[in-house]
Order: C-alpha cells, then structure tokens, then sequence
C-alpha cells in the first residue's frame, strides 16, 4: 500500500513539473491562438473615374437658339447637344475613422450644341466647359463614403461656326461654387479596388454670347446668338479605379 502511495505522489509531482518546465513558444502555440498581424493601414488612395455628365447649359442653349431662329431643321434635328466623357482624378487621405480629406480635379463637363437658321448655310455651334478643382470632407467605412467641399470652376465657352475656319477662342471666366458626392467601393480593404461615383457640382449661373452665325449660302447676313443666363450646375455619374497605399 506504501508503495502504490509513493508511486501516485511520484507521478503527480513529475506531471507537474513537467508543465513547468515547458518552453514559453510551446504555450503560446498549444494554449492559446498565435496573435494575428494586424492589416497595414492604407492611408492614402487615388481614383480615377469615366462616365457621363447630366444638366449644364445645353437645354439653355437650345431654347435662345429656338428663340432666335437657329432651330430650324434641315436634314438634321436641331438645335442638337452632344457631351464628352468626363474623366475626374481624386487623391484622399483617411485622418481617423471615418474622416478622409481629398482634392478632385477635372472636367465635369464638356459639350457642344448646335443650330441651324432657316437660311441654308447659316450654322452655329456653342461649346463649353467646365474644369474644376474641389477640396472634399468625406466621412464614411472602406465601401461607403459621402463627401462635400468648396470648388473654383472654371467655365468656358466659344462659338464655332464650322466651314473649315479655326473656332473663335475660349472665354475664360471663373466661378466658386461646391461640389458634393456619394461614392461606393468593392473590395472594401484591397490595395485596388472598383468604384461607383455621383458627384454634384453647383457652379452657378454664367452669360454667354453674343455669337454669330454663319452667313447664308447667298450672302444673307449672320444670325446673333443672344446674350443668355445658363445655368452651368451639373450631375456625374461613373465607374472608375482606385488604388490604396
């Protein structure tokens, strides 16, 4: 009976100094999880976007043209309005959660419209643009944000009557306005990820012309374009690429 109690005590106090002595990685590995490195913070990241623009001077442009009698049909519809795709660039900086800074630039907005008078020949087309550079407050996780901040616009116009001559210069007039948007992004933590912006750019309203036509095919005299109040806020909406780092 002695013997059967020394070999109990013997293989308890082995058991216990056994765990004693184990190694401290042995522990961390077998008695609780290994600490997980944490993901590397991307503070910074730059978007590109494409897509297409709504609003602006075009229907503006159309009705002066209706007005002053340059919408009248021939072969084509006009008064007629067309766009370019407009390719804005953003670089945020996240402060803290859920805060980011970001400057945009580009050209929201950039088109044409075109009429024509009832005299064959006489033709005009009004181009424009707007160029712009905002300052954004965004606040939002990894796949939502929504963002606002003061713009500089810059606004221009031309007119152009075609028939092989260089269109007139551009005028240059300056406008501060805002520019607010909601932005969407997939996959939410990657170093690349796809993107889906509406933007809103409030730039106010800008005159524009007198312009003239051309002349009639027969020598009949130039139709004037009128002075015209536009408005010149516009919508964007687009997919686009980004990149975190």
């Amino acid at each position: 009976m002695r013997v059967a109690l020394v070999l109990v005590f013997a293989f308890a106090v082995g058991a216990s100094s056994a765990r004693a002595q184990q190694p401290a990685d042995s522990t961390s590995s077998h008695g609780r999880a290994a600490p997980v490195t944490p993901t590397p913070i991307r503070r910074w990241s730059v978007i590109f976007d494409v897509g297409w623009s709504r609003g602006g001077p075009s229907s503006g442009i159309e009705t002066a043209m209706r007005d002053a009698g340059l919408g009248v049909d021939q072969l084509v519809a006009y008064p007629s309005s067309e766009r370019d795709v407009p390719f804005p660039v953003e670089a945020q900086y996240r402060i803290s959660q859920p805060w980011s800074v970001g400057l945009l630039f580009g050209r929201l907005l950039n088109g044409s419209t075109k009429g024509s008078g009832a005299v064959l020949g006489k033709y005009i087309a009004v181009d424009y643009r707007v160029t712009s550079v905002a300052m954004l407050l965004s606040a939002g996780l990894s796949d939502f944000q929504i963002g606002l901040g003061p713009a500089l616009h810059h606004v221009q116009s031309r007119p152009d009557t075609t028939s092989g001559h260089a269109p007139s210069p551009w005028t240059d007039h300056w406008k501060v306005g805002f520019i607010a948007e909601a932005r969407a992004m997939v996959t939410a933590r990657s170093r690349v990820f796809l993107d889906l912006t509406i933007k809103y750019s409030f730039v106010g309203d800008e005159v524009v012309g007198p312009y003239s036509s051309s002349s009639g095919i027969f020598g009949e005299p130039p139709t004037t374009f009128p002075p015209t109040s536009l408005k010149y806020n516009h919508w964007f909406i687009g997919p686009g690429l980004g990149v975190r780092f």
